[in-house]
C-alpha cells in the first residue's frame, strides 16, 4: 500500500518530517512576504553616516520628533502577536518607515515627526491590518481583531 505522502524512490516521511516540511514552507512564505515589504519600504537598518545626516537635517529644519513603543495583541485573548509590521508614512522623506514586533509582540519606532498622527499595523500571518490614531502618549497598545 502506498501512503499519500510517499513518492517513488523515497521512504514515507515520519510525523516529524511532515511537520518540518510544512514549517519550512510556512517560513519560506513569510520570508518572501517580508522580503517584498522590505523591498518596498527600503532597508530598516542605517549606517552611522546616514544617522548623522538625519540628525543634522532634524536640527536644521527644527522639526519636532518623538519615539513610540508599544505592543500588538490579539483582541480576543490579549496574547502578544509577533512579526507584525508596524509602519507609518514619513512626510519629511516621503517614504514609509516601519519595524516588526518581537516575540513578545513589542515594538519601538524612533524619530517619528510630530506631524504623524497615525500608524498602521499589518499582521502578515492573518492578513489583517489596523490603523491606529496616535495620542500625546508614547506607548501604544494595538488590539488586532
Amino acid at each position: 500500500m502506498i501512503s499519500e505522502y510517499s513518492s517513488p524512490g523515497l521512504n514515507t516521511p515520519n510525523q516529524y518530517d511532515m511537520k518540518t516540511n510544512s514549517i519550512g514552507l510556512f517560513n519560506e512564505r513569510i520570508l518572501t512576504i517580508l522580503f517584498t515589504i522590505i523591498t518596498i519600504i527600503g532597508p530598516v537598518s542605517c549606517n552611522t553616516e546616514s544617522i548623522r545626516q538625519h540628525e543634522a537635517e532634524k536640527k536644521k529644519l527644527n522639526i519636532m520628533y518623538r519615539s513610540i513603543s508599544g505592543s500588538v495583541v490579539n483582541a480576543r485573548d490579549m496574547k502578544p502577536i509577533r512579526g507584525v509590521l508596524v509602519t507609518f508614512f514619513n512626510p519629511m522623506t516621503n517614504k514609509p518607515v516601519g519595524t516588526l514586533t518581537d516575540s513578545e509582540g513589542k515594538f519601538r519606532i524612533d524619530s517619528i515627526p510630530e506631524a504623524v498622527r497615525k500608524i498602521t499595523s499589518i499582521d502578515i500571518q492573518s492578513n489583517k491590518s489596523k490603523e491606529v490614531e496616535l495620542n500625546k502618549g508614547d506607548t501604544v497598545l494595538i488590539k488586532m481583531d
